[in-house]
């Protein structure tokens, strides 16, 4: 029996090669891409069975990928597997085509079951997918549509937070300073800042970081978060005055000084 093909689409490769280490020992085929276009070519190849995407995601977000797929392939199941969590977002992952919508942090095991429950139904559909070679021969999309043409579900909702000159788009993994350049954040890494911009000057634990982005609070996924410290402070360091501290066995403190 072939085993059946996971298309991962996720731009944080701590948390792709996560997911795909566990699936594989379920004995599924993973493709990771990391982001839209990467994975629009990984389906023209392989015609996976599957499609498990987040939706912020450099050059092509999800929410394009799926509109882009489904133009041509109505049937592939498609999980949108994301940190955007406001109904107006869940709603447009469905209305761009998804089967099922998982918000991140999330249960591996209820990742598992919800790719099972699409494979099954999946299995006894007939197989009515695009020749693998159909995305080739259509138009790429050059611009956007505005006003009334617009698709009313491709600007999702966003959570900002702001310290000093920097604004943090959270759900889209951006971060400015004073307006300049832009830097594009991992999940893990906007999710942490998120919370410590939130609550500036006091303790973000790091048992409720560990929960809420790994999953589990464990040493090794500490010593993991103390990276992601290290990486936010580097990012941080063109304003001086603003410092992430170590708040020794409990968490980590936003410092701003005046």
């Amino acid at each position: 029996m072939n085993k059946k093909v996971i298309l991962l689409v996720e731009d944080e490769s701590d948390l792709a090669f996560i997911i795909r280490d566990t699936l594989s020992m379920l004995d599924y085929r993973l493709l990771i891409a990391a982001d839209g276009e990467e994975a629009l070519k990984c389906y023209r190849e392989h015609r996976p069975d599957i499609v498990v995407t987040d939706v912020m995601m450099p050059r092509m977000d999800g929410f394009t990928f799926v509109r882009r797929l489904r133009a041509f392939d109505k049937n592939t199941p498609i999980i949108f597997l994301t940190a955007r969590t406001e109904t107006d977002d869940v709603v447009s992952g469905f209305k761009m085509g998804a089967n099922d919508y998982l918000r991140k942090p999330f249960s591996m095991r209820e990742l598992i079951v919800r790719i099972e429950a699409l494979l099954a139904r999946s299995d006894n559909a007939p197989d009515s997918r695009p020749a693998p070679d159909a995305l080739q021969k259509q138009p790429v999309e050059t611009e956007k549509k505005s006003g009334a043409e617009a698709d009313e579900n491709t600007e999702p909702t966003d959570r900002v937070a702001g310290v000093g000159g920097f604004v943090l788009h959270a759900d889209r993994q951006n971060l400015t300073f004073n307006g300049g350049n832009s830097v594009t954040l991992t999940y893990r890494e906007s999710e942490i800042l998120y919370r410590l911009f939130r609550f500036p000057g006091k303790v973000v634990t790091s048992h409720e970081l560990l929960l809420e982005l790994w999953g589990q609070d464990t040493a090794c996924n500490a010593r993991s978060l103390h990276v992601f410290i290290s990486k936010l402070r580097t990012k941080l360091s063109q304003d001086p005055s603003i410092r992430i501290f170590n708040v020794h066995g409990v968490g980590y403190k936003l410092s701003v000084e005046h």
